[in-house]
Formats: C-alpha cells, sequence, structure tokens
C-alpha cells in the first residue's frame, strides 16, 4: 500500500511536492483474532463485518471512492458467506469491483461442493467483477467461476533476499557438493594435472585408504553433531 501512497485516511506516505498516482482508502476488515480462528464463523465477526461495511460506505460517500479492491475468500463456506455480506451491502454502492485473490479454492468450492442454492447466491452477489488479480495460471479457475471480465495475473512480489546468488553462493554450493560426492565415494582428491603421476601404486592405496579414515572420521563427527544439537 505503501507503493500507492498509503493510506489517504491516515495520510499520505508521498513525498510533499509529488502527487501519488493514486488515492487509497484502506479499511481493516480483520475478523480473525488468530489462525486457528480463520473460516470459523462467529456472532463477533458478524458486528465486525458490517461496522467494516460502513467505513467502506463512508468512504464511497465522504471521498468519492469508485473502485471496491476486495480480497475474495478460498473454497471456506463461512469466508465465502462472509463475502456474501460484504458484497450484497457494499456493491451497490461501487461501480467497479475488483477481485485480488491471495488464495486457491473458491472456483474448486464452486464447482463440486456447494448447495445448488449457495451457488445461486454466489452467482448473484459474487459474480462479474470489473477485473479479478490472481497469482498464477493454476488460480485462473477461481477467476472463471466468478465470471470475472478481466483477469491479470501478479505474483506475490518481494525484495530479493539473495541477489547475488547466481554470481556467489551457487557457485559454492556446487563446490561443496561435488566435495560431498566425492567423500561419499571415499575417491581420494585428485592431483594438479601438471603434476606428475604417482608410478607408485602402493602411494596411492595409501592416499586412498587415509582419505577413507578422514571420511569416517568426519561422518561421526556429523553424526555426533546431529545428536547434540
Amino acid at each position: 500500500m505503501e507503493g500507492l501512497g498509503g493510506d489517504c485516511r491516515v495520510g499520505s506516505a508521498t513525498p510533499p511536492g509529488r502527487r501519488a498516482a493514486s488515492a487509497v482508502y484502506h479499511v481493516n476488515a480483520r475478523v480473525s483474532e488468530s489462525i486457528d480462528d480463520i473460516g470459523q464463523a462467529g456472532c463477533k465477526k458478524v458486528v465486525l463485518l458490517l461496522g467494516y461495511c460502513c467505513q467502506a460506505i463512508w468512504c464511497r460517500l465522504r471521498y468519492g471512492v469508485k473502485h471496491f479492491y476486495y480480497v475474495p475468500a478460498p473454497g471456506l463456506r463461512a469466508a465465502v458467506y462472509r463475502d456474501w455480506i460484504v458484497m450484497a451491502l457494499c456493491r451497490p454502492f461501487f461501480p467497479v469491483v475488483i477481485y485480488h485473490g491471495h488464495a486457491i479454492g473458491l472456483g474448486e468450492w464452486l464447482e463440486t461442493q456447494v448447495r445448488p442454492w449457495e451457488r445461486w447466491l454466489s452467482r448473484r452477489l459474487l459474480a462479474r467483477p470489473e477485473l479479478s488479480i490472481v497469482l498464477g495460471e493454476f488460480n485462473r479457475r477461481d477467476a472463471r467461476q466468478v465470471e470475472s471480465k478481466q483477469v491479470a495475473i501478479a505474483p506475490n512480489g518481494i525484495p530479493d533476499p539473495c541477489p547475488t546468488f547466481d554470481a556467489e553462493v551457487k557457485p559454492r554450493r556446487v563446490q561443496r557438493a561435488a566435495v560431498r560426492s566425492r567423500l561419499l565415494a571415499a575417491e581420494p582428491e585428485r592431483a594438479h594435472p601438471t603434476a606428475a603421476a604417482a608410478p607408485d601404486v602402493v602411494c596411492e592405496d595409501a592416499a586412498r585408504q587415509r582419505q577413507v579414515q578422514l571420511w569416517d572420521q568426519r561422518r561421526m563427527a556429523l553424526c555426533g553433531g546431529c545428536f547434540f544439537q
């Protein structure tokens, strides 16, 4: 939201002298207090939801907001019922409705698990948004089930936590993987290509035996570390 200029209800995040590309009026419609509470019905949630709907309608009447941006429910019956309430109250006030699906399952639920009257009511209240934003091709099914006029794909974007992975991290990992493979195969370290080959087979066998001993020691240390970690 900060990238869009911030919440205009609490103050714009746009630097002074610069005009924001859009005006955002955010209603924090959180009704669940914990992860276990998500998807569960309750009278308190209904009361909170009615208050959030009133805030959205107030933004429409007070500030002239026309676009209603909403995150629809996944395929959970109680969550879909919540969407019915929101759309029944708010949708008549907003000429443009935009869905941004963060979860999947609504399309499958409407196809396979819904009761006939639930499917009819969902079509009446949820169908035909102006735009549905989905996270990937697999999520298009949800957008099709609500008969979206337009569908756009926008994967969740976060800053790259390791921008130098290909140049720095990946080569080290490949090198460590090669060393581990040689240790598991109990192969001795290869000599430099320019070095002369040792003619004495006994020395080569001794080196191989020493490599096996080193590997056994490392394996014991590794297992010990796992046990005592």
